[in-house]
């Protein structure tokens, strides 16, 4: 299920690695893996924070849920709240 939509959903599938794969490319100080990891869940919170800001309901599911569904939601909440675009909240 790479990329889905109907008139109803749109599925999208950012092939986030997951924690072993981020551990084993920083203990093999693998910088174009770490790269391409920041860039797909930077690239999916936008998804989301995009998604919000034209008044759709988002759903962030990550197939073990604990360590990238924390770090893309967090990020949407950044990019979707603009406190966190001043300096007070940075």
């Amino acid at each position: 299920y790479e990329k889905q939509s109907s008139s109803n959903y749109m599925v999208h599938f950012a092939k986030i690695g997951n924690i072993h794969d981020v551990r084993n490319a920083y203990q093999k100080n693998d910088e174009k893996t770490i790269k391409a990891i920041k860039l797909s869940i930077l690239k999916a919170a936008i998804i989301g924070a995009n998604m919000m800001a034209k008044g759709h309901n988002v759903l962030v599911h990550c197939s073990d849920g604990w360590d990238r569904t924390a770090q893309v939601t967090a990020l949407i909440k950044m990019l979707s709240d603009r406190y966190y675009h001043t300096l007070s909240g940075f």
